[in-house]
């Protein structure tokens, strides 16, 4: 079992692995916010992207690694 502090990243990895069910149970102590990122989406080419949209998925994947 893992605790997880504010900001934390959980489900990455299964997010990466093509599978549709995740035998991971995640429970909140208290109230939370939990934010879906489409992998897919990270690493598609951008279509019309501007600078600031590029830079922050740059971001977002190098948070990742």
């Amino acid at each position: 079992m893992a605790q997880m502090g504010p900001g934390g990243v959980f489900g990455d990895v299964m997010a990466a692995s093509h599978k549709v069910k995740s035998p991971v149970t995640v429970l909140a102590q208290q109230n939370c916010e939990a934010m879906w990122l489409p992998y897919e989406a990270l690493l598609a080419p951008p279509q019309g992207a501007d600078g600031a949209q590029h830079a922050l998925r740059v971001r977002v994947l190098r948070n990742l690694v």
